[in-house]
């Protein structure tokens, strides 16, 4: 048995993402509720109001950056999971697609088996090839390019999370992270 031509864990991708968003949505909830506190504090007066106001503010407006930002990552784990488990299942097809025609997979290349067989045989097999590689790059091109999607959604966010995680490590009021 040789090697899959596609691999990947379409279900655990997509439960990995599904989590983000759920973390995401309760995060959110978090950001409404500082939110109702800092609308509460408006009505009193002081320089210590004033400054906590403030504190709040800016953890709420963090919060909701990074809420937003792990369900996009959420939400780009979840595309990906949906084009992966298409491309697996197209990988499957042409596997067996290529194991009816009696030819073989090297990789990601279609190929006549070694051994010895008949003129018409060969000549089936020879036919049957373009079709069966046409099949083989289908497969691996929709992986190639759903992987490609999450590595350029990965790199769009990794910035923002890490400038949130700074802010939210700098941001007045906040205990440092354990260590």
């Amino acid at each position: 048995m040789s090697d899959p031509l596609v691999r990947g864990d379409a279900g655990s991708c997509s439960r990995v993402g599904g989590a983000m968003r759920s973390n995401a949505a309760r995060l959110l909830h978090r950001q409404r509720t500082l939110e109702r506190s800092v609308r509460e504090l408006r009505a009193s007066r002081g320089p210590e109001v004033v400054a906590l106001r403030t504190r709040i503010e800016e953890q709420a407006r963090l919060l909701g950056a990074v809420a937003a930002e792990l369900d996009r990552a959420g939400a780009a784990l979840q595309r990906y999971a949906t084009d992966l488990a298409q491309a697996l299942e197209l990988s499957r097809r042409a596997e067996e697609s290529v194991r009816a025609a009696g030819l073989r997979l090297e990789g990601t290349r279609v190929v006549e088996a070694w051994g010895p067989t008949g003129a018409p045989e060969a000549e089936r097999r020879r036919a049957l090839l373009p079709e069966c590689q046409a099949r083989v790059d289908r497969a691996t091109s929709l992986v190639g390019r759903a992987r490609s999607t999450l590595q350029r959604a990965v790199a769009e966010l990794l910035p923002s999370f890490t400038g949130s995680a700074a802010a939210l490590r700098g941001a007045p009021g906040t205990a440092p992270p354990p260590g």
